[in-house]
């Protein structure tokens, strides 16, 4: 084995202490002859030796090694070095993180806002970290510089006036950190190096020296203390410009630092603010959200209120602002230092429920004219200054702690809201402008404006709100009728539509003119007709009428009487009246566009209904796409939806599916989005019948009975009806029979006589299913439905319908000719949806009953090739019964529930 070579972990020794120690050992030396050796003293090698001295890199290489005769021994020489590099490079890394602030008790994790400053100190090198006080500017600047620390020296300086935001004591403290990272140019900077005073030209040299091939971090916490320091602020310029320095300064204000970037921080995100929250023992969920919300995230709020918050966290959250020991650091560092203008911008920014840019020229024009000349751009640059216009509006602490002082000052603040009214009604935010008409005491202008805006209330889903304004405003005005009557048709919107009645019957009594009278009577009307009530509503229009109205008026009269007809089933005067009403339009000169259009979109979508149900389909989709066309360009969403909803209607009358489906998908979106709840309802009771069409019983079922409750929530007598008879199908289907019979017989009556001839015809069809045929109460329901269909203009589709139908009973009953004979007599058009289909069924059984396999094959053929044509999917099933009886044949008492009970086999 050569000389000075080893085995086992001697030479592998962790520190560069315990491998000294062993080389003077193995070399025969004392501490005393090992110092002499190499000029240490004894003390010294001790000191090296446990660890509590940092070794010099190059004097163990130049005096060590000869001393310890590892000239023999070159690879342990070179370790010997290599540790004393890194216990020289870890001594300076730990006193670089001594000097670091310590980090807040728990300490959360904000590795994306971590990552991204890193990245921006790497690209710009000069960053002022910008943020309210408590956000965590200076743990997050900790943060990075710990993680900075491992690779390149750091130099922290929070900046204390009169102590520390002087060039003296930063270029002391650099000149400290460059010397303990080996950087000795430095050296005569540090306090008692230097026996004279050193010219500050020739101290930023040594220190340039010092950093020629360094990046030194220098961390300036409280910057806001460098804002009007002009001899630290073009130091900074120069080392900036002169060296590779990394700066990173945390403030509160913004800071004019050439070439430096700001980057803002805010609150915690949720996530963050809920795991803080929870390393301090967590609180109750109803709890935690409101608290986040209140302090804005902001850590050191947080961890203030969670010291407090445990006895009564209710109570805390309410009064927050006004708890000393959560928020006075805040608001004292913030609004307590605002000048005059600077608080009276705030005040106006807080006034708002919005964010609002108090530099827009007409808000600058507003301010003015309601308070006199002032200074509203360098108030809005003090705000911006204090990080108080970073991310209106502004924090919620602040926010409420304004808003209070505004309570001592009702004449400013009414001033305020004054000024926030006009401008929210300039920029057509008229929820907002009353909201803040109101709270300046303007009661008679917000009244105006909710009565001159009802219209575009309702159609941008404001409904709900604007009620809740009208009541503030009727409860400073009294009860003044257009008010009234604009409350009645809000609420007739909304799912408190049953209490419309009463706000029209208040403003009709109320009206002082028969002009008034007569347009609440014309708006009761509308409501009577849209919740199932047509004969009250044709009455109120005659008593309009009577009153000698005229001009659009009238011609809105004609309107509703058109809707009522439909209802009654009088198809013939829906369509005369209709005529009538767009005549009366082309006699009002001047009149205004969009009330035209209004009209005539109602009476479009009236008559289009009515020939809908005269099986005049083509005529009908011209009228509703008239309606469609004439909203649209108008801009009237709720008449535009309600028209979407009608011509869905015809198009899957006509077979038409996926257009139908298209039309009642786009007239949802636009139903949501304002409110409207009647048509909401229908509409979920189509799109039901269309889940039943594509073969899916229970999902139709689902949005049967959601139309239901919300028709019988608000109160929409009139569409109940046809809700409880697409349920009843569905059940059928489903094969709930004895459900399905029990709705359509209950207590509810069916007052349209088109709609109760569907039920019952539907009722056949149940009763079908539970007797097996032609039991003697499905003749007789049968037999009702065929008079009733007469009775309301002999409608071909209704009378095809109860045709096919009682074709079902008498094949159901084994009566194959009278089956046939029906069928043959009957005269089923292309666009009656369902009818050819379940006509086909028939004459499958027809066929089964005559023994004919083959003409019961053909029959279940022509079932499928219809639904690959685009027909409903829910006969599919029967098609594959019919071609299964072929095999083997059921008693011809199951052929009802083989056609419509999909989920049976």
């Amino acid at each position: 084995m050569a000389p000075g070579t080893q085995t086992g972990s001697d030479t592998e020794s962790a520190t560069f202490g315990a491998l000294l120690r062993y080389l003077r050992v193995r070399a025969r030396l004392t501490q005393r002859e090992l110092g002499r050796a190499v000029g240490y003293s004894e003390a010294q090698i001790s000191r090296l030796e446990g660890q509590h001295r940092a070794p010099d890199p190059t004097a163990v290489a130049a005096l060590f090694l000869p001393a310890l005769r590892l000239d023999r021994d070159p690879d342990t020489g070179r370790r010997l070095v290599a540790l004393a590099r890194t216990a020289h490079q870890t001594r300076d890394t730990a006193g670089d993180l001594a000097e670091l602030p310590p980090l807040p008790v728990n300490t959360v994790a904000r590795d994306s806002r971590l990552d991204a400053l890193n990245r921006l100190l790497d690209t710009e090198r000069r960053v002022v970290l910008c943020g309210l006080p408590g956000v965590g500017k200076t743990t997050l600047a900790t943060l990075v510089a710990r993680r900075r620390a491992t690779t390149q020296p750091v130099c922290w300086l929070t900046l204390t006036a009169g102590v520390t935001d002087s060039v003296a004591a930063l270029l002391r403290r650099m000149a400290a950190v460059l010397v303990r990272h080996g950087r000795n140019a430095a050296g005569p900077l540090v306090r008692g190096e230097a026996e004279t005073p050193i010219a500050l030209d020739e101290r930023l040299r040594l220190l340039g020296e010092a950093m020629a091939d360094v990046r030194l971090l220098l961390c300036l916490d409280n910057g806001q203390l460098l804002a009007d320091n002009e001899p630290l602020l073009r130091v900074l310029t120069h080392l900036t410009a002169t060296t590779m320095i990394e700066l990173l300064v945390p403030s509160r204000v913004d800071i004019e630092l050439a070439g430096a970037t700001a980057h803002q921080l805010g609150g915690l995100t949720t996530a963050e603010g809920r795991a803080l929250i929870d390393l301090f023992g967590g609180l109750p969920d109803n709890v935690v959200d409101p608290l986040l919300a209140r302090t804005g995230g902001s850590p050191m709020l947080l961890r203030l209120a969670l010291g407090q918050i445990r006895d009564d966290p209710v109570g805390l959250l309410r009064q927050l602002d006004a708890r000393p020991e959560v928020g006075r650091y805040l608001l004292d560092t913030t609004v307590g230092e605002l000048s005059e203008s600077g608080l009276r911008l705030l005040q106006l920014i807080a006034v708002f429920r919005t964010p609002v840019d108090p530099l827009a020229p007409g808000l600058i024009e507003l301010c003015e004219r309601f308070g006199g000349p002032s200074d509203v751009l360098g108030a809005a640059a003090e705000l911006r200054h204090r990080q108080l216009l970073a991310a209106p509006p502004p924090h919620p602490l602040i926010h409420d702690r304004v808003l209070a002082g505004l309570a001592a000052e009702p004449v400013l603040a009414q001033r305020l809201h004054a000024i926030a009214a006009a401008w929210c009604d300039g920029v057509d935010d008229v929820v907002e402008a009353v909201w803040h008409h109101v709270r300046a005491g303007a009661f008679v202008a917000a009244a105006g404006l909710l009565v001159a805006r009802t219209a575009d209330l309702i159609d941008r889903g404001q409904a709900s709100v604007a009620v809740a304004l009208a009541d503030d405003v009727l409860g400073e005005v009294g009860p003044d009728w257009s008010l009234l009557l604009a409350k009645g048709d809000l609420l007739a919107q909304t799912e408190d539509a049953a209490d419309a009645e009463a706000c029209y019957r208040l403003a009709m009594r109320h009206a002082p003119t028969t002009a008034g009278r007569g347009q609440v009577a014309g708006r009761l009307a509308e409501h009577y007709a849209l919740r199932g009530r047509p004969a009250e509503a044709l009455e109120l229009c005659g008593q309009a009428k009577a009153l000698g109205v005229g001009g659009l008026l009238a011609a809105r009269l004609g309107a509703v009487e058109c809707r009522a007809l439909v209802s009654l089933a009088d198809y013939q005067e829906t369509l005369r009246a209709g005529r009538t009403a767009l005549a009366l339009l082309d006699t009002v000169p001047g009149a205004r566009a969009r009330e035209v259009a209004e009209i005539t979109v109602r009476v479009y979508n009236a008559t289009g209904q009515a020939r809908r149900r005269l099986g005049d389909r083509v005529r009908a989709v011209e009228d509703l796409g008239q309606a469609v066309d004439t909203a649209r360009a108008a801009g009237l969403r709720t008449l535009t939806g309600r028209a979407l909803f009608g011509l869905a209607g015809v198009h899957v009358d006509m077979g038409k599916l996926d257009r139908g489906e298209a039309c009642y998908a786009e007239a949802l979106d636009v139903i949501r989005s304002v409110g409207d709840f009647h048509c909401l309802a229908r509409t979920l009771h189509a799109q039901g019948v269309l889940r039943h069409y594509r073969g899916d019983p229970v999902g139709a079922r689902a949005l049967h009975e959601e139309s239901l409750a919300v028709k019988r929530r608000i109160g929409d007598l009139g569409s109940l009806a046809i809700s409880r008879i697409g349920l009843a199908q569905a059940l059928l289907a489903c094969g709930e029979v004895a459900r399905a019979e029990e709705l359509l017989t209950g207590p509810e009556t069916i007052d349209d006589p088109w709609l109760r001839t569907h039920a019952v015809d539907t009722l056949a069809m149940i009763r079908m299913v539970a007797d097996g045929g032609l039991s003697d109460p499905v003749r007789a329901t049968l037999d009702e439905a065929g008079a009733l269909a007469k009775s309301v203009g002999a409608d071909p589709q209704l009378m095809a319908m109860i045709a096919v139908h009682t074709a079902v009973a008498e094949i159901a009953a084994g009566h194959a000719d009278e089956a046939a004979l029906l069928l043959a007599a009957t005269p089923l058009a292309d666009d009656y949806e369902v009818l050819p289909m379940e006509a086909e069924f028939v004459r499958g059984a027809i066929e089964l009953v005559r023994g004919n396999r083959s003409g019961v094959r053909a029959a279940a053929d022509r079932i499928t090739d219809l639904v690959a044509d685009g027909r409903p999917r829910m006969y599919l099933p029967a098609a594959q019964r019919l071609r299964a009886a072929t095999h083997d044949a059921p008693p011809t008492s199951t052929l009802p529930r083989m056609l419509w009970v999909l989920t049976s086999t």
